[in-house]
C-alpha cells in the first residue's frame, strides 16, 4: 500500500487512480518505490517551506515531513501547524495563511509534483526488483 497524505484533497484525489493501481499490481511495495516516494515527498516539503510566507517565521518552522514504512505500506504526511519554535506557539493559523492564497498558499505548486510521484510508481511497477 502507498498513501500520500497531504493537507490538499486534490492531490490526494488526483494520485488515488495511480495508488489504487500500484496496491493492486504491487502489493506490498519495496524499497526502491519507498525510496523513490520518499525523495518526491522531500522534494515537495522542500518546496513547501520555499513558499511559506514568513513574518515571525512561526509557521515555517512548524512545517513537518513524516513518512512510515512497515514493510506492508507505506504513507508520507506534510502539514503545517501546531506545535512550532517560532514566537507564535502553538501555530493555530496555518490553515487560514494558506486559504489567503496567491503567495500565501504554501501548498499551491503541489500538482507540479503529480508526475513526479506518478513516474515514481509507474516506474517500479515496471522493474522486476520492486
Amino acid at each position: 500500500m502507498v498513501e500520500l497524505n497531504i493537507v490538499n484533497s486534490d492531490f490526494q484525489h488526483s494520485l488515488k487512480h495511480e495508488i489504487e493501481f500500484a496496491k493492486k499490481k504491487l502489493g506490498k511495495p519495496g524499497y526502491k518505490l519507498v525510496g523513490a516516494m520518499e525523495a518526491v515527498l522531500h522534494a515537495v516539503f522542500l518546496d513547501t517551506q520555499a513558499r511559506t510566507h514568513v513574518i515571525t517565521g512561526s509557521l515555517k518552522a512548524s512545517g513537518t515531513s513524516e513518512s512510515d514504512y512497515d514493510g506492508d505500506g507505506w504513507k508520507g504526511n506534510i502539514t503545517y501547524g501546531g506545535v512550532s519554535t517560532g514566537p507564535n506557539n502553538p501555530v493555530d493559523y496555518a490553515i487560514y495563511e494558506m486559504a489567503r492564497g496567491g503567495e500565501h498558499d504554501f501548498f499551491g505548486n503541489i500538482p507540479e509534483f503529480y508526475p513526479a510521484f506518478e513516474a515514481a510508481i509507474t516506474k517500479h511497477m515496471l522493474a522486476e526488483d520492486v
